[in-house]
């Protein structure tokens, strides 16, 4: 998932490797060519939380309102053939390390989600079929560091999950009329193995649901893109999905959103890159009305600053 303008624009969704370094969502910008040399994106990332409505938490533990918050996502691309790449990435920043937005339960209670910091770590196998189709299989884990702590102590229900993925992208031509913009579709399929806990799976037993413990589940979601460039150094886009894109082992259901995401990349070389991006997120009311019920939902809103480093070729 290089950040350079040139991998940017001729790339099969390059607005897309934009949005997996700063926002935390992983889509696939296929190896070209046959040099095998290894590279790494080292990209330090401020999130500053821009919604209405967001707090964080007080007391100790729990992780503060995100205002410049800088953390780090990483990616190593190891070639393995023409058009052919591993990709291990891990994100901690963005939508990963963010606040979310509060939400009024009926009668008027107030739920307060705080700030969250979660750990994603992936291996995936990206594959350019064609200029304009890349393939990408990949296997992924997500927990929770603070607010709860996934290995906290007594913690019987954990924030964490596990699953692997195949997703498709479509990309169109470059429109020189549109100088140069392009649009892109993506899908994506996980097989998720609900990894619940024990402690959860006695709550469900005690409430009536199905136990689902160890059971698969099949979440997906779909995306757009539009990228046009504004000149050789700068790149704006948009992207906009719908889909479960959490689907935690300890839930009764994959969360839904309606993700809308816009930025600008700025290419100073070849080995460095700026990028801003506004990221809005909001609950839609499917399987359970997971986490909230109507007429609550949650959602979050962010503004982030990056800087990808490139070492490699």
């Amino acid at each position: 998932m290089r950040l350079d303008a040139k991998d940017f624009i001729r790339g099969l969704c390059g607005s897309a490797a934009v949005l997996a370094a700063v926002a935390g969502t992983t889509f696939v910008a296929a190896a070209a060519g046959t040099d095998y040399t290894p590279s790494l994106d080292f990209i330090p990332t401020a999130t500053f939380a821009t919604g209405n409505d967001e707090q964080a938490l007080p007391g100790p533990g729990n992780n503060p309102f995100q205002s410049g918050d800088i953390k780090f996502n990483i990616i190593f691309t190891q070639p393995l053939a023409k058009g052919l790449n591993l990709q291990l990435q891990q994100n901690r920043t963005s939508g990963y390390d963010v606040t979310i937005g509060s939400a009024i339960y009926p009668g008027g209670k107030l739920i307060i989600p705080g700030s969250i910091n979660d750990v994603f770590e992936e291996a995936r196998v990206n594959w350019a079929a064609s200029k304009n189709i890349g393939v990408t299989i990949g296997d992924n884990y997500r927990w929770r560091e603070c607010c709860p702590n996934a290995g906290q102590v007594g913690n019987e229900t954990p924030t964490t999950w596990h699953g692997q993925y195949l997703q498709l992208a479509l990309t169109s031509p470059a429109i020189k009329a549109l100088n140069g913009t392009s649009f892109a579709l993506t899908g994506h399929w996980t097989y998720n193995l609900w990894h619940n806990s024990p402690a959860y799976q006695a709550f469900e037993a005690a409430n009536g649901i199905r136990v689902n413990g160890g059971t698969a589940r099949f979440p997906s979601w779909y995306g757009a893109t539009a990228t046009v460039p504004i000149n050789s150094g700068v790149v704006i886009y948009g992207f906009y999905g719908v889909g479960a894109f959490d689907y935690f082992d300890n839930s009764v259901a994959p969360y839904y959103y309606d993700l809308f995401d816009a930025g600008l990349i700025k290419t100073v070389n070849k080995y460095i890159s700026f990028v801003a991006s506004i990221d809005t997120l909001s609950q839609q009311h499917l399987e359970n009305n997971n986490p909230f019920l109507l007429p609550n939902a949650l959602h979050r809103a962010y503004f982030a600053t990056g800087l990808d480093i490139h070492i490699g070729k």
